[in-house]
């Protein structure tokens, strides 16, 4: 009996979880490709193989491609993580017509419901007050203080939210409003969960949306958060991961590795914890966060002797980092598979899709298995996209240069007749003029058009390009760009005071601390959507249009006030 229950707890490779199975091959091209593996008796499609003592891998027989394993269960639960962020954390009732704790059993509940409220007395202006039986909060009914109406002293709101989105620190915007530091950071609160409840909100209708084509990328972006302790001065790094529509600028998702519902020193203390060091990492009932144990082991392990680490691992693990002091960093690639395992219930529909993808293992395999139906049916691309950051302003001035010398050479030597004919005669050189990496098993296109925000660019298909016409994959070389989420990542860096990009001393040995960054890592996520909803839907471009009225979101720029006062009536 012992030994079915040791098998059931550690399967060499995870049983679904609600129909979630990431352990498969994610090779668009081979015949095993979103075939899961099986936990028990024989597999016909892979070999589960070890790389470490606690970490498995599948092999897929077909096409000889290793994936390690990873847990179901994780994924699940960081997609319950992404779904309470946008349906419970609904907006704080402050009308004094219910509860305004949102995590109390009687939040939304109406002061008639019985058994749920009783009367505590009155104000000295008369008002009556209530107790919340479930959390024992009082409110006030019928004060106008507790009134969220557009009437009611929204100007400093609005005023302060403005500030927060244009690169204004939190000691000037303390100057600006005369609110006091802790005012402040429960207005962001309150910020925060209005931007999330109007996103959820506005996002939902995507999935009703006809949407005919949308070509889309994908990149991961840093975010530092300063010490707290003068003994410990490594920084905490998190990554949020956000993709963003080429056409219309919009921008999704956003999603940081962070969980603050999370205690570790709870989990430390736990029975599962200790259960857990026993098991395979997929096995593990915390499998999603990093702990204190599985942080210094990989690290240990990192330091003596080279192992087969994710490149999350690789991300986390450095002497020059840590952990956060409250909540927990979530492993990096089960932010990304929720993050797309989401963006694809929100878009799956779309009739053509095209992924641009930042070089990252753990990017790809998300892609591919949350998009694999789509691609199976021929409804989604996906490609690598490297570009050359390392080049200076003048070397990419040259090369933008040589561009467009090469361009004129084209059409006077008769090749091309005129600007996109010659586009298009580079992008044929090179379909045909392609390398193999060894370290990577891909094709490289390099794709000589050199722009100054992308300069030396490479494209390596992902999915497969052998039904597709010449024309049809010049086309895909031409448009192939992470210059929509680049974009974004640098308003972020230009209008976030609190995230921007802090300076590295060489007498800091490799650590870095900003006097604007937070202390909280919770701020990163909650700045990262309070400026999402305002760059979709506040702020226009040249044309005069948001990014949600391009993809067909809004019929017009968004007030502030529609976003922080739901109850006003949307007109856009």
């Amino acid at each position: 009996m012992g030994q079915i229950s040791g098998q059931q707890i550690n399967p060499r490779v995870p049983w679904d979880v609600e129909g979630v199975n990431v352990n498969c091959c994610t090779d668009p091209e081979c015949e095993n490709f979103n075939v899961p593996a099986i936990p028990t008796g024989k597999d016909q499609n892979y070999i589960v193989t070890g790389i470490g003592k606690f970490t498995s891998a599948i092999r897929c027989k077909a096409c000889g491609k290793h994936v390690s394993v990873k847990s179901n269960q994780a994924l699940v639960d960081e997609m319950l993580r992404f779904r309470h962020l946008d349906i419970n954390q609904k907006i704080i009732r402050q009308d004094g017509k219910g509860c305004s704790q949102v995590d109390c059993v009687n939040y939304g509940l109406p002061i008639n419901k019985k058994k749920t409220y009783r009367k505590r007395g009155k104000t000295s202006k008369g008002h009556q007050r209530y107790e919340c039986l479930g959390c024992n909060k009082t409110f006030t009914v019928g004060s106008e203080k507790r009134k969220n109406h557009p009437e009611n002293k929204t100007f400093k709101n609005e005023f302060l939210f403005k500030l927060l989105v244009n690169q204004t620190a939190l000691n000037r915007a303390m100057e600006l409003t005369s609110l006091s530091g802790k005012a402040i950071y429960k207005k962001i609160d309150m910020f925060y969960e209005r931007s999330i409840s109007f996103l959820n909100e506005r996002e939902e209708r995507l999935k009703k949306l006809p949407l005919n084509k949308l070509q889309l990328s994908t990149d991961r972006q840093e975010y530092n958060v300063n010490w707290t302790r003068r003994k410990d001065k490594r920084n905490v790094v998190l990554s949020g991961v956000g993709t963003a529509d080429k056409v219309s600028r919009y921008v999704f998702g956003m999603n940081v590795n962070y969980d603050d519902t999370v205690d570790l020193e709870a989990v430390s203390t736990s029975p599962e914890y200790n259960q857990d060091s026993r098991l395979k990492m997929h096995n593990r009932h915390f499998a999603r966060i990093w702990t204190l144990r599985d942080y210094f082991d990989d690290k240990k392990n990192a330091n003596t002797k080279e192992l087969e680490l994710d490149e999350d691992d690789r991300f986390v693990v450095s002497k020059n980092r840590q952990l956060p002091d409250t909540g927990t960093q979530v492993r990096s690639e089960f932010t990304m598979l929720a993050h797309f395992k989401l963006l694809e219930e929100l878009i799956g529909h779309c009739e053509d899709i095209t992924f641009h993808l930042d070089q990252d293992s753990g990017i790809n395999r998300a892609c591919c298995l949350a998009f694999a139906n789509q691609i199976s049916d021929g409804k989604c691309h996906a490609m690598y996209v490297k570009i050359d950051k390392s080049l200076t302003v003048d070397e990419r001035r040259n090369l933008v240069n040589e561009t467009e010398t090469l361009i004129d050479e084209i059409i006077e030597t008769g090749v091309a007749n005129n600007r996109n004919d010659a586009l298009r005669a580079i992008a044929l050189n090179g379909l045909n003029d392609s390398i193999h990496q060894d370290k990577y098993p891909f094709v490289w296109h390099p794709v000589d058009i050199h722009k100054i925000n992308e300069a030396n660019k490479w494209v390596s298909f992902i999915t497969d390009t052998n039904f597709m016409d010449v024309e049809e994959q010049i086309n895909l070389l031409l448009r192939s760009t992470l210059q929509p989420i680049d974009n974004f990542f640098q308003i972020v860096r230009r209008r976030l005071s609190l995230l921007e990009r802090p300076i590295q001393s060489s007498s800091n040995a490799g650590r870095v601390w900003g006097g604007k960054q937070p202390y909280n890592p919770s701020m990163v996520n909650k700045m990262l959507q309070i400026l999402r909803v305002y760059f979709n839907f506040c702020l226009t471009g040249k044309d005069g249009k948001t990014p949600a009225q391009r993809l067909g979101l809004a019929k017009g720029p968004v007030e502030i006030r529609k976003i922080l006062y739901p109850s006003t009536k949307p007109t856009n």
